[in-house]
């Protein structure tokens, strides 16, 4: 796996584990009794959603969408602009989570205000960051498949190599009781075989 889809799942786990956290905090209102989980319930759903849920599925499609690799690119996409933009989009969430419940809580100030703009402008940025990384990897599968020295099928079919394979399955015949055959290989028959 590669280092930035392991960074994003490892990360994802750890919201997951915060998100749970809070939410059991919730449940249990009559042990912290208070109008802090009005305040503390969008924070706790964008934890989950973007934190949990959003970020494992950027790190499994840097993990599993097909790739063009190349000798500037050897894991098929740029792999700093992406490490940035996972940065930004957990920071942009920490933020979040820290001046979210004080802004609903009714002790809003002008930092409060700053912080969840600078939130907002980070999330933002790791989200266009992920979709001009990703997007060109989602092309028809001829396209992203195409290369120079590809053998295509039409190219084992041309030099007869089908031929020699239709020819040994024809050419098997059922095993006698007893009998003890090589390991997956057909026996050639009497008469001889197909031409190697």
């Amino acid at each position: 796996m590669d280092r930035l889809s392991s960074l994003a799942i490892r990360l994802s786990l750890v919201w997951l584990l915060l998100g749970a956290a809070v939410g059991g905090l919730m449940l249990t209102d009559r042990a912290a009794p208070g109008t802090w989980r009005l305040w503390a319930a969008p924070t706790h759903g964008h934890v989950l959603f973007v934190g949990w849920f959003l970020q494992f599925a950027i790190g499994v499609a840097y993990w599993l969408l097909p790739r063009r690799r190349s000798a500037t690119r050897p894991l098929g996409y740029q792999e700093r602009p992406g490490l940035v933009a996972i940065a930004a989009l957990n920071l942009g969430l920490l933020l979040r989570v820290v001046a979210e419940p004080v802004e609903r809580s009714g002790h809003a100030t002008d930092w409060t205000l700053v912080i969840l703009a600078g939130s907002a402008v980070l999330q933002l940025t790791a989200a266009t960051t992920f979709v001009a990384q990703l997007w060109p990897r989602l092309g028809d599968r001829d396209h992203l498949r195409r290369r120079p020295n590809h053998r295509r099928q039409s190219d084992w079919l041309r030099n007869g190599h089908w031929r020699r394979v239709s020819l040994r399955r024809l050419s098997r015949r059922p095993a006698a009781p007893g009998e003890r055959r090589g390991r997956g290989r057909c026996p050639r028959p009497s008469g001889g075989g197909p031409p190697r």
